[in-house]
């Protein structure tokens, strides 16, 4: 992140964090990517087998209810800092993650720290989730679903009644019922129709993913993260990895890339409980070398460490 920075795209049309994605073949790999770009403060989402036809209205509903259930929540109040019109500023959501990497508290202890400062839309957004908070005690869960779809202004953004139907009818099962205690069984059980880790295209993120999940996604630019002979074939704790599979799904987080492809890999690496030395993946062979410009890195002792949020504007 620190080495390839601009804020331009080849087109020169400015560029934010949703065009890019780090597409990667193993989950394995995701908590050093997760670790990396915490540290960096670059802030991202990772995204999972979300099923495509999913209500976004309902994830946003959801994700606000698990952030009231646990404001611990990071990835879930993220998707609620990004709603509009109720949401944070770029700005006031930058200022918290940097207080919270800073302080080491969590972003929400951070939010309403920053919260006496701030004014108009971010200081609302805190109310908002302060009272929703508040309301977990003397709600139920169909109550405090309907609170959370008429603040948040989800239910007046929704044209199609159904898009809601599935949360608002299984909320029924637990009417008469403290929201305090029921939430979040609530939560698990509509999970299951609404995943957590679906892709939210408004977010203000980096988005970070399996190849398998990338399919019929694409973004501006795409890191391909472990384009290693080992991870792209995997062939890593295999007895036998079907190569012309492999390299479908190879092409498959390539041709994400709409601008700019990058294809990264590391001279070592620890996986799976091991220090490992790996080529570069032999899929890369294959491309015609007119198309490739190669890069080295410099070692990471040797870039200097940036402490605050890194910005694209």
């Amino acid at each position: 992140s620190r080495s390839i920075h601009h804020t331009d795209g080849p087109d020169g049309d400015p560029v934010g964090f949703s065009d890019f994605a780090v597409v990667f073949r193993t989950n394995a790999q995701v908590k050093a990517l997760k670790e990396a770009f915490a540290v960096s403060g670059i802030p991202y989402q990772v995204v999972g087998g979300a099923h495509r036809g999913m209500s976004t209205e309902a994830a946003d509903a959801l994700s606000c209810l698990r952030a009231v259930a646990d404001p611990a929540d990071e990835a879930s109040l993220r998707r609620v800092a990004s709603l509009e019109p109720v949401g944070l500023s770029r700005e006031a959501l930058s200022e918290a993650s940097a207080r919270a990497e800073g302080q080491g508290m969590s972003l929400y202890e951070a939010m309403k720290a920053c919260a006496r400062r701030w004014r108009g839309r971010d200081r609302r957004f805190v109310s908002m989730m302060e009272r929703f908070l508040g309301l977990r005690e003397g709600l139920d869960v169909p109550g405090l679903l309907g609170a959370v779809l008429d603040e948040t202004g989800i239910r007046r953004a929704c044209s199609d009644d159904g898009r809601l139907a599935p949360l608002e009818g299984l909320a029924t099962a637990y009417s008469g019922v403290p929201a305090s205690d029921a939430l979040a069984a609530y939560i698990n059980e509509a999970s299951l129709v609404t995943p957590a880790d679906a892709y939210d295209p408004r977010a203000a993120a980096v988005t970070l993913m399996t190849m398998h999940t990338a399919k019929g996604l694409e973004f501006k630019t795409v890191f391909i993260a472990g384009a290693e002979d080992g991870l792209t074939p995997c062939t890593i704790n295999k007895d036998g990895a079907d190569i012309e599979e492999e390299r479908r799904l190879f092409y498959v987080g390539m041709t994400r890339a709409k601008d700019e492809l990058f294809l990264v890999h590391a001279r070592r690496r620890f996986l799976y409980g091991r220090r490992l030395a790996l080529q570069a993946s032999p899929f890369i062979d294959e491309i015609p070398e007119e198309l490739i410009r190669r890069v080295t890195v410099p070692d990471r002792k040797k870039i200097r460490k940036k402490e605050e949020q890194i910005g694209l504007f």
